[in-house]
């Protein structure tokens, strides 16, 4: 694939997530995304074949580059686990238009069961995982030392994960954008808040009961 071909897939990925973000699957046609991203028809079946692949890559693309960048994130090495769980939250509210993109697209029926999503297609349970998912596994053994076994830091990466996930994904939804002021565990103190806590209370159980994972 040339340079020229490659500009063309990614502009119609980045012209295709926005379409898919606000108009949904059924609300987009091929010819929406084709017009906005100023190619034809041709051009986005050459490279995706059908709407079901684009929107697959779709998801694959934002996964992809959340990975990057919460492995940049992660890159500070004066960042404990609590202190990178905040960071990876103010992220995840700062690009809530891909993160609200992403949850719709993986919860979504067009996705056909032979597609293989990077966090939950590997057999190995080691292996699955959101976004970032061995930075994150870095910063809990720094916390919490290589004694723990490894698949209780990995149930404290889900843990933890989930409730940043969980946090991002509603100070997103536009009704709670809008109250934020009236939601008190919104404000951005009470949710570092909250994240700090949590992870103080994930790692202290996981230190305390290592004959759990053993």
């Amino acid at each position: 694939m040339n340079s020229k071909e490659i500009n063309t897939k990614e502009q119609i990925i980045r012209v295709a997530t926005e379409l898919f973000a606000s108009n949904g699957f059924e609300g987009t046609s091929v010819r929406d995304i084709a017009t906005s991203a100023k190619v034809n028809l041709a051009a986005v079946n050459y490279h995706f074949k059908n709407k079901e692949n684009l929107y697959f890559e779709v998801f694959n693309h934002c996964y992809q580059r959340m990975e990057e960048d919460i492995l940049n994130i992660g890159k500070d090495k004066a960042l404990n686990t609590q202190e990178f769980s905040w960071k990876v939250l103010e992220y995840f509210v700062d690009n809530g238009s891909s993160l609200l993109n992403t949850f719709r697209i993986i919860f979504s029926e067009k996705l056909s069961s032979h597609q293989k999503l990077p966090c939950i297609s590997n057999k190995d349970e080691m292996k699955m995982g959101p976004p970032g998912k061995e930075m994150i596994l870095e910063k809990i053994t720094e916390d919490v030392g290589d004694g723990v076994p490894i698949s209780g830091r990995h149930w404290a990466m889900r843990v933890i994960f989930a409730n940043v996930f969980h946090f991002s994904l509603m100070s997103n939804i536009p009704f709670v954008k809008n109250r934020a002021e009236e939601i008190p565990f919104f404000l951005p103190n009470e949710r570092k808040r909250s994240i700090y806590f949590l992870v103080d209370a994930v790692l202290s159980h996981l230190k305390q009961n290592i004959s759990n994972w053993e």
